[in-house]
């Protein structure tokens, strides 16, 4: 279920945690205080991050105990149930130094946050400050989170192409409602279904996490934005997939193959605005049909639903599809207001 939440500015999660280190610096915190700390470290990814990598500059500069690096162990952790933490002070003085050269560090890293969506019929292609494209399919939305830390990408409907420029330091991760896919440099295609998430790498390799828990855009801004809820799963499921390679998985389900090159051309020639099918199910090529248009296409005859159809189509040309199938497939298109009725003549 969708829940409509507002984020903080990034300055000011920033100044939150800085307020936090100094009050762990001048005195052991207070159980009620380390209660409020969780909860705040809880809040979102952004808490976590902003405080991590602030953690991670102190540990260079050798300013956290061995304690305090239990602390950003147990701050990483997603959970929102965070377990009561024991805190030593850090020196105060570091805190300044690690708050210079993180931003030292990111001054030069831009904060991208925007969302893309396509409307029917469209197919719409964009480039990232990064050098990295993306290419949305009709009915396709995706959110771009991009920090200092990590290139995120949340698909959220739809079907979209990555080609992901190179930057070992900041991994490109794209999360769906069915776990998370990360790549350094590669390209890859993924669909959102409700039969689960098809995945086609066509360069590089990327890692599979079907029990990632994390689908929420992080903004730093005031505006709304939407998180989807990921079933609860007991054991991670990870999977190399390599270019030439496709993997189709669900809750709980993963069916990892090799397909030829002609059917990974076929998946994948609506980047080019065409559709191929080749000895296609009749109901599944009306399917892939119906993405490109609002008539509803339906098949009357229920023993027409496994007719193999084959041939290649411009997108969103409904009508001359139906023509196609007509004249090959001996089959009758009946016009009803918006609705189209298939059926043997």
């Amino acid at each position: 279920m969708n829940q409509i939440r507002h984020f903080k500015s990034r300055e000011h999660i920033e100044q939150e945690a800085a307020a936090w280190v100094i009050k762990i610096d001048q005195k052991p915190l207070s159980a009620s205080e380390r209660d409020e700390l969780e909860r705040w470290l809880a809040q979102s990814q952004a808490h976590r991050r902003s405080f991590l990598a602030l953690a991670d500059v102190w540990q260079e500069l050798d300013g956290l105990t061995s304690e305090s690096e239990a602390v950003t162990q147990q701050a990483a952790r997603p959970s929102q149930k965070q377990m009561p933490i024991v805190w030593s002070a850090a020196a105060a003085v570091l805190l300044a130094i690690a708050l210079f050269t993180f931003h030292l560090r990111t001054a030069n890293v831009p904060d991208i946050h925007a969302e893309y969506q396509t409307a029917t019929g469209e197919i719409e292609q964009y480039l990232l400050p990064d050098g990295s494209r993306i290419k949305l399919n009709t009915r396709s939305n995706v959110v771009v989170d991009f920090s200092a830390h990590e290139r995120a990408i949340h698909l959220q409907e739809g079907e979209a192409n990555f080609e992901v420029a190179k930057d070992p330091k900041r991994p490109f991760v794209v999360y769906t409602n069915r776990g998370s896919i990360t790549a350094v440099g590669t390209a890859f295609n993924v669909r959102v279904q409700s039969s689960g998430i098809d995945l086609v790498v066509t360069e590089g390799k990327v890692k599979v996490d079907a029990a990632s828990s994390v689908l929420e855009p992080v903004r730093y801004d005031d505006k709304p934005s939407t998180r989807t809820e990921l079933p609860d799963r007991s054991a991670q499921q990870i999977v190399a997939v390599s270019a030439g390679e496709k993997l189709r998985f669900g809750n709980t389900t993963q069916h990892h193959t090799n397909p030829s090159q002609q059917e990974i051309d076929r998946q994948l020639s609506w980047q080019q605005g065409m559709l191929a099918f080749d000895s296609t199910p009749l109901a599944e090529a009306v399917r892939e049909i119906s993405r490109y248009t609002d008539t509803h296409i339906i098949i009357e005859d229920p023993a027409l639903a496994e007719l193999p159809v084959g041939g290649y189509f411009k997108a969103g040309e409904v009508d001359a599809m139906l023509e196609v199938l007509e004249l090959s497939f001996n089959l009758s298109a009946e016009h009803q207001g918006n609705r189209i009725l298939l059926s043997k003549k």
